[in-house]
């Protein structure tokens, strides 16, 4: 499942670490890789992730909606090898909001 990523030149990279559009690929700074399959500003990303010495792209769907005075982020990852994969990223994305938690509150 997935398209094929060929790492390219530094050039393309800064390129694709901004791609924003449906149908352009990324790489992030770890070496996960993937095409984003859809997007709508201040909504959502869907996109296919593929992190360094998987052998598999999964698909990764980020929201964000308002709630209250505040927003509500949503992680949902799809196509996982199996129960230890998604408990793993259960934790990873986990770790994500936190991270991102603590950012926000620094500001």
């Amino acid at each position: 499942m997935g398209v094929p990523h060929q790492r390219r030149g530094r050039g393309d990279l800064a390129r694709r670490r901004r791609a924003r559009g449906k149908g352009e690929c990324y790489e992030t700074a770890d070496g996960t890789v993937g095409e984003i399959r859809g997007y709508r500003e201040l909504d959502r990303i869907r996109l296919t992730w593929r992190p360094k010495g998987w052998d598999h792209d999964s698909t990764v769907q980020v929201t964000v909606s308002p709630s209250g005075s505040g927003t509500v982020v949503r992680f949902h990852q799809e196509w996982l090898a199996g129960p230890e994969e998604r408990a793993a990223q259960r934790e990873y994305w986990k770790g994500v909001v936190d991270r991102l938690a603590g950012a926000l509150a620094a500001r």
